[in-house]
């Protein structure tokens, strides 16, 4: 690694910070990616880092701050609004997304902003996330404006009522990139809702397209995955979507 990683806790929440190689140049700014899943980012955090630091030296990426973002309660963070559970032996779904986005703005990002070298500007800010994560990311779109670059690998949009909303409700962001990629076999397996995964994401992609009018802001990508393959490929291409030249 030729950057460096710590951990820190801000307003009681657990989070990795990697700073990259050329941050000990002081009058250096940097912009900043928001990883929700801090748990499963930092568990591949070795390979990614390897992976993006390569494309640092190459001149593909531009350096970043990597900011991953710890929940011990994804089912109720990641969640847009409350929804049962999808199995008996399961929680229901809290829907505390709202609040953990305005959590992300007003506090993590906050406190990055004062103590570390960023670039603050909404171009520079990036939010990410996986699954449940990849979901809440989208649904920042219309909670905030403060994000530029958003990118849902595999995000959850089969969620009760989610594709419905989006088509009924109005963006708060403007000016914005998204890149979207699906594994096309998720949910196969499946006997609930998440059996409706591809066809959700799909359905979600063009209601997007239709709405923003400028398709080059929109990235699509696919595999023939299901959820859970692939996982790390998918994140280093995720990265390297959100921090290219």
């Amino acid at each position: 690694m030729l950057g460096s990683i710590k951990h820190e806790h801000i307003l009681g929440r657990e989070i990795f910070i990697y700073l990259p190689p050329s941050y000990k140049n002081n009058n250096k700014r940097f912009p900043v990616l928001y990883g929700n899943d801090g748990a499963e980012l930092y568990r591949y955090s070795d390979r990614l880092i390897e992976s993006f630091e390569k494309g640092f030296k190459e001149g593909k990426l531009n350096e970043f701050i990597w900011i991953g973002i710890y929940s011990e309660k994804r089912i109720h963070e990641y969640t847009p609004w409350p929804a049962p559970s999808l199995a008996p032996k399961f929680d229901d779904f809290g829907g505390q997304g709202r609040e953990y986005i305005e959590f992300v703005v007003n506090g993590i990002k906050l406190y990055i902003d004062k103590n570390y070298n960023t670039k603050y500007d909404k171009k520079n800010t990036w939010i990410m996330g996986y699954s449940l994560g990849g979901l809440i990311s989208v649904y920042s779109l219309y909670v905030t404006n403060v994000f530029g670059k958003i990118a849902s690998v595999c995000g959850s949009f089969w969620y009760k009522g989610m594709v419905n909303w989006i088509t009924e409700n109005n963006m708060l962001n403007e000016d914005f990139q998204l890149y979207i990629h699906y594994g096309r076999k998720e949910g196969q397996d499946k006997k609930t809702l998440q059996q409706n995964a591809v066809i959700c994401t799909e359905s979600i992609i063009e209601i997007f397209k239709d709405e923003l009018g400028y398709i080059e802001d929109i990235d699509v990508s696919s595999d023939d995955g299901g959820h859970h393959q692939y996982m790390e490929q998918r994140y280093i291409n995720a990265i390297y979507w959100l921090a290219k030249k």
